[in-house]
């Protein structure tokens, strides 16, 4: 990988799950229940074909909550596109993306999404990348979408107590459009709970930032002048969270620590 991609060898690709989150909404059909109010659940790339688990707690959380929950699968956000560049290919993308959710939007309906980075670009670049008409619907979805965490902070959800200590990794992205506060809120639902914002600054992944061979080492140096150093510290019982995928990856890769999602967290403590 190295000397075909630029991939440095000392990084570990992450793994896909044999059973996609499609699959396992396919094996486990939801039940409707009559009268419900029904919000949509966007399944990006990450959640699909890498951490399905994270689908399947936030349905559990939704649910639990009385919710009817769609999940929809429109396509990449086209996040990677934008990041390297190529406009061009990222425009096209995001008008399929918009296209496919604007219904949903134009219905009142909330669309939830998991990865700030995908978020960002239906937020933000969707309505900067298009014209006319296109971005007037991109606008009507930027209206409707939000951060799971944004939604479940409001949710009146009865959980038993966890991890005393809980230390939190913003996503840059989510941080850029003001969300951490959404999680931390979440999270200090939690009972006898300690939420700390470990506020790191940037992981130093940075997507495909930190894979590549000319940036590994500065890649590690970002990550160790703060996030690494509190994973280390971290003691027995004590629960890293972070909402981005990248940023999970590169604490497990570097630090040994195993972060999980807020969802996952949430899920595991429902009463």
């Amino acid at each position: 990988m190295e000397k075909s991609l630029g991939i440095d060898r000392r990084r570990t690709l992450p793994a896909w799950k044999r059973e996609t989150f499609a699959d396992w909404l396919a094996r486990n059909p939801r039940t409707n229940v009559p009268g419900a109010t029904t919000v949509t659940l966007f399944n990006d790339t990450f959640v699909n074909h890498y951490d399905p688990e994270i689908g399947v707690a936030m349905l559990a959380i939704l649910e639990r909550s009385g919710f009817r929950v769609d999940v929809v699968r429109p396509g990449c956000c086209g996040r990677p596109l934008i990041s390297q560049g190529l406009l061009g290919e990222a425009r096209t993308q995001v008008r399929s993306v918009v296209e496919a959710l604007f219904p949903i939007a134009d219905g009142g309906g909330p669309i939830l999404v998991c990865e700030p980075s995908c978020l960002s670009v239906l937020k933000d670049d969707a309505p900067a990348l298009l014209r006319g008409e296109d971005r007037r619907k991109a606008q009507a979805v930027a209206s409707a979408c939000m951060l799971f965490d944004e939604f479940a902070a409001k949710l009146d959800l009865p959980l038993r107590a966890g991890p005393k200590k809980i230390l939190v990794h913003g996503h840059c992205h989510q941080k850029s459009m003001g969300l951490l506060p959404a999680t931390l809120s979440l999270l200090s639902r939690i009972p006898s709970a300690t939420v700390v914002d470990l506020d790191a600054g940037c992981c130093g992944m940075a997507g495909s930032f930190g894979y590549s061979k000319e940036h590994y080492e500065v890649s590690e140096a970002i990550a160790n002048r703060r996030l690494l150093t509190a994973a280390a510290a971290m003691q027995a019982g004590d629960v890293l969270v972070a909402p981005g995928t990248s940023c999970r990856h590169q604490v497990a890769e570097l630090g040994g620590v195993a972060a999980i999602h807020p969802a996952v967290l949430i899920s595991r403590l429902l009463q």
